[in-house]
């Protein structure tokens, strides 16, 4: 078997503890299902990304009808999850997507989506930084009276996020458990009080109706549900420093999917009940940015609400850390595959965590961001180009891996996986990304805003990202055989 280590030699400041079956630098840690699903879940932020999103799903979606197209994109994502769990049983390789796609459609595409990979998720966490330093700096004043600039929070968050990713997983789960916690209890309490309640005009029955179903543009709806899910694959990223991946990964997958698909589409429910279902769709529409906090003032009262703006801005750290963490394990990956110098694979001796590789990747947020400064630009108008246009890179890098599921469980079918789950489920997502990623395109300038020069620069991005790293994986093919090799760790 070709020897993958890559990392420093014994005696350098950052040696990996223990080597991996592949014989790579390894990385520590014990997080359970529960600690691996709550870091998911800091990634996705569910109480900011609910409160930005949820009002756009209602007012500018298919309205009363929301909570159904939820429940059946969350339907869509467990079908997608099948095959996707099946690679995690079988492909014992960590990198996900990058280790995914290199098993099915080979070291060329592999490579190309893993930079592509890459540079999407430092766009995600660019975005977050934005959003998250215009929302504390509005909260400082609103509630303080305090005027902060956005871009002393943001680089404060980044600060903060730094020290936590280079510390490892472990620790990062206890910290962004702690606020999942909280977040999940807010949400809960708003929901069942609504309930308890009835809302401002009783308990809506008809949001699961045909009719409500139908009231508006459902293909949008579509698009902003699945920003809500957006980040749920990142569960098998942390393959190497979770117990028993093979079982751990698969059910926090499956779990994340539930959590999100309940949470998401009772809360929606419980926002159009608080609104009133016959003002909902108006309110949501008229002011998005306020109609979240308006349907938990109504049930909860002003002071809940002011305590919901300040556990967004947590949420917002969590998320940051959350995808900090995903996108310094890309790099890691590719450091220990020898594709990016071998210093990124090396493993912190005392922590066990990517320390190199998390300080590149918290540099190359930070330099996205004194652009984003120098430049003087609305933060929030940058951060909803930046995740509009996202929204299809990651539908296509999940059409790659759907593809990628077939091909390899036809090209082994020693592995005696079940037609139904590595063939048909990944064919029905299939057909539903495909529809959807057409649909992304044509309607980029509405989901992400009209400054399509900053389109086409994030566009462009990551399509620089895929190429380089197709040409790259070819130049290694001939030039340095024993990296290609080892790309994907195959």
């Amino acid at each position: 078997m070709t020897d993958l280590s890559t990392g420093p030699t014994p005696g350098s400041p950052a040696v990996a503890p223990a080597p991996d079956a592949h014989g790579a630098a390894g990385l520590q840690g014990g997080l359970g299902t529960g600690g691996l699903v709550l870091t998911v879940l800091g990634y996705l932020a569910p109480l900011a990304t609910g409160a930005s999103l949820i009002p756009l799903l209602i007012g500018y979606g298919n309205g009363l009808g929301s909570p159904l197209v939820l429940l059946l994109v969350g339907a869509l994502f467990l079908v997608f999850a099948v095959g996707y769990t099946a690679m995690v049983r079988h492909v014992e390789n960590p990198g996900a997507f990058y280790a995914f796609i290199t098993a099915g459609l080979g070291r060329r595409v592999g490579l190309g989506s893993a930079f592509m990979t890459t540079v999407f998720y430092v766009l995600i966490a660019f975005g977050f930084y934005l959003f998250g330093g215009a929302m504390a700096s509005a909260t400082a004043q609103s509630i303080f009276g305090v005027d902060v600039p956005w871009q002393v929070f943001a680089l404060g968050f980044l600060a903060l996020v730094t020290a936590f990713t280079y510390r490892g997983v472990d620790f990062n789960a206890k910290v962004v458990g702690v606020v999942v916690a909280v977040e999940f209890a807010l949400l809960l309490v708003f929901d069942l009080v609504t309930v308890v309640r009835g809302g401002s005009e009783g308990l809506p029955t008809q949001t699961f109706s045909w009719d409500a179903f139908t009231s508006g543009p459902v293909a949008l709806s579509l698009l902003f549900v699945f920003g809500l899910f957006l980040g749920f694959e990142t569960t098998s990223i942390f393959r190497e420093e979770v117990k028993d991946p093979g079982r751990t990964v698969p059910r926090a997958t499956y779990a994340v999917v539930v959590i999100l698909t309940l949470l998401y589409g009772f809360t929606t429910w419980a926002v159009i009940a608080a609104l009133g279902t016959g003002d909902a769709v108006l309110t949501a529409a008229t002011d998005p940015g306020t109609a979240f906090d308006v349907a938990i003032g109504s049930m909860l009262g002003g002071t809940v609400s002011n305590l919901v703006a300040l556990l967004i801005i947590t949420s917002l750290v969590a998320s940051q850390l959350s995808v900090a963490n995903a996108t310094t394990r890309y790099v890691y990956s590719l450091g220990v595959d020898g594709v990016l110098p071998a210093g990124l694979g090396a493993v912190h001796p005392r922590l066990g965590s990517p320390a190199r590789a998390s300080l590149l990747t918290n540099g190359l947020i930070g330099l996205c961001l004194v652009l984003a400064m120098l430049t003087g630009g609305d933060p929030l108008a940058v951060y909803t180009v930046t995740g509009g246009t996202a929204m299809l890179a990651f539908q296509v890098m999940l059409l790659l891996v759907s593809f990628s599921v077939v091909v390899y469980f036809a090209r082994h079918r020693e592995h005696g996986a079940h037609p139904l789950r590595v063939f048909v489920a990944p064919a029905v997502t299939i057909v539903a990304l495909l529809a959807l990623t057409v649909y992304t395109a044509q309607n980029l300038t509405l989901l992400a805003g009209t400054d399509t020069a900053l389109i086409a620069a994030v566009l462009g991005s990551l399509a620089v990202a895929l190429v380089i790293g197709f040409v790259l994986a070819g130049w290694l093919a001939q030039r340095r055989p024993h990296v290609f090799a080892r790309i994907g760790r195959q």
